[in-house]
């Protein structure tokens, strides 16, 4: 029975491993190997694919995102605008004022 493992048999080509006369020893050796090999393939790639998914989310998180630095210019544009129209409006109310003053 210890010896079983040693004797040459046919195997079929499966999960990668080639196929042929050989032990049964040899071909799970060989079977194995080849299982433990993709797995490292497939480890790799989805350690890859994760970077490059954080990589792809960083960028648009970078583009999308507020630039508070733009935000701050564009909000003092805005004040200085509205304080501008502020202004207009009180020089305007203070003339229509004047001139009801006149009339009356």
């Amino acid at each position: 029975l210890a010896s079983a493992g040693e004797n040459a048999a046919s195997f079929s080509a499966a999960g990668g491993a080639a196929g042929g006369s050989m032990s049964l020893a040899r071909y799970a050796s060989e079977l194995s190997g080849e299982i433990g090999s993709r797995a490292a393939m497939a480890k790799n790639n989805a350690v890859s694919a994760t970077a490059l998914a954080k990589e792809a989310t960083a960028r648009r998180v970078s583009v999308e995102g507020v630039n508070l630095d733009e935000e701050l210019v564009l909000m003092t544009t805005y004040q200085q605008a509205f304080n501008a129209s502020a202004r207009m409006v009180q020089a305007a109310k203070d003339m229509y004022d004047i001139l009801l003053g006149m009339v009356r």
